[in-house]
């Protein structure tokens, strides 16, 4: 099945997981998240907020301040995305409708990105939204890549480009691929 169809059906079949089960999901997968050694060890995380029923990170914000982590977030710029640390708790609609911090400092190389994706396979290997942003962005910093997801987007086999690498680690509220 072709990259465009494949994302646009995952895209759909989030639609139909309810608010309260998209809570679950990341909480289980935040639970999952605390048990890797990178995330133990880092101080900056980059995590991205939900939109469009991705898996639900709120729950891992959350988790990641208590423990005193910096919690920064992506923020698309051109054709480039930087880590954005909030100067304050105030939120603004960036592009693709994504929240992003309405006034903030550039964060050079965050220890761990949590990355979104539409659809992943057990290698590992991933689909987003078909702009590169996180591909470049990982490339240029070399920060330690998490993916996370609910299980039902981890299928046999997504094809993959020959500038993608497969995450460091992906993780869903049912397991955790290595």
């Amino acid at each position: 099945m072709e990259q465009a169809e494949l994302r646009r059906q995952m895209i759909e079949k989030r639609k139909t997981v309810t608010s309260g089960e998209n809570e679950l999901a990341g909480e289980r997968v935040a639970q999952q998240v605390f048990t890797l050694s990178e995330v133990l060890q880092a101080k900056t995380v980059m995590v991205y907020l939900p939109v469009r029923g991705e898996l639900n990170t709120y729950p891992l914000i959350r988790a990641l301040r208590q423990v005193g982590k910096t919690v920064v977030y992506p923020v698309t710029v051109g054709e480039s995305m930087v880590a954005a640390l909030p100067e304050n708790e105030r939120f603004i609609t960036g592009n693709f409708g994504v929240p992003v911090p309405e006034k903030y400092v550039v964060c050079e190389k965050p220890d761990v990105v949590i990355v979104p994706l539409t659809v992943a396979d057990s290698r590992r290997f991933r689909v987003g939204y078909g702009k590169g942003y996180y591909d470049k962005f990982l490339a240029q910093t070399g920060a330690f890549s998490v993916g996370v997801c609910h299980h039902f987007q981890i299928v046999e086999k997504v094809k993959e480009n020959p500038w993608e690498k497969p995450l460091n680690v992906l993780v869903s509220e049912c397991a955790i691929l290595r």
